[in-house]
């Protein structure tokens, strides 16, 4: 008997869920962060101040918090930033553009288009940096067809990256085995 009534138990609860006299759900509570319409919003962030910080020598955690609000921006300002001719910005932008995190990966996968080189340089260069991590979480799927693309950049170094890139946020580490074992025979061979 129970066997009979398994799938007529199965079926009214399909209707139970999908069907005409089913009773309109209530209307979702507003979420307990939501702030009153009165509140005070926040001020906005200087950009280009900002990145001039997270290009910095020990840019603050606050820092980054503030360009995690709006983080398209400010990986547009760090590429401007770190495209003024200043080496040492130049050389820590990657860095700074990958310790945004996952909320940034669109823009960053977006100036791998970008008309200046230099910019499509450090983008190649930060989602070379978080390869190995968007692998690890999942997460290379956002970034693969930027990559992909910029394969076949004219800067042989954007290039390069991008390939780099792609292959270890998919897991695929052959390149590197294989770099790896030709440092350790030429490390043997000096001995």
């Amino acid at each position: 008997m129970l066997r009979s009534s398994v799938p007529w138990l199965a079926g009214l609860l399909v209707l139970a869920a999908c069907g005409d006299d089913a009773a309109p759900p209530d209307p979702a509570p507003a979420p307990a962060t939501a702030a009153p319409a009165d509140a005070p919003r926040p001020a906005a962030v200087d950009l280009p101040l900002l990145a001039g910080r997270l290009l910095g020598d020990s840019p603050s955690e606050a820092d980054r918090d503030a360009a995690r609000t709006d983080p398209a921006g400010a990986v547009a300002a760090v590429l401007a930033a770190a495209s003024g001719g200043d080496p040492r910005a130049l050389g820590r932008a990657p860095g700074a553009l990958a310790a945004l995190g996952p909320p940034a990966l669109p823009a960053i996968a977006a100036a791998l288009r970008a008309p200046e080189v230099t910019s499509r340089r450090i983008a190649a260069l930060t989602l070379l940096q978080l390869a190995d991590g968007l692998c690890s979480r999942g997460e290379a799927g956002a970034v693969l067809p930027a990559l992909a693309a910029a394969e076949q950049d004219p800067d042989p170094s954007v290039r390069a990256a991008a390939e780099h890139a792609r292959r270890r946020a998919v897991g695929d580490t052959s390149a590197l085995d294989k770099s790896r074992a030709e440092h350790d025979a030429a490390l043997r061979g000096n001995r």
